[in-house]
């Protein structure tokens, strides 16, 4: 039972997704980074970010457990940045 309620809550935030959520056009750097040095030199020309992202990896079975997370099989969060 919660779970399909747990759906239907899911269904209506998708229906309202064009509604409420404005993509970046990539055009301009969000004031966060352009003020600040430390991320201005390396994300200036970003257009877009790869966060969270676990990839499967092949690792010795003794450091299995290190990367194991929700699957059955070793992953690696990664984070990326995509420039132009």
């Amino acid at each position: 039972m919660v779970n399909r309620h747990f759906h239907k809550v899911l269904d209506a935030i998708i229906e309202l997704e064009d509604k409420c959520l404005v993509q970046p056009n990539g055009l301009q750097v969000p004031l966060e980074i352009q003020n600040h040095s430390r991320f201005y030199p390396y994300f200036k020309d970003c257009v877009g970010a790869i966060d969270g992202t676990h990839i499967r990896v092949k690792v010795p079975v003794v450091y299995a457990a290190r990367y194991r997370g929700r699957k059955e099989y070793p992953t690696y969060e990664c984070f990326g940045c995509l420039h132009i």
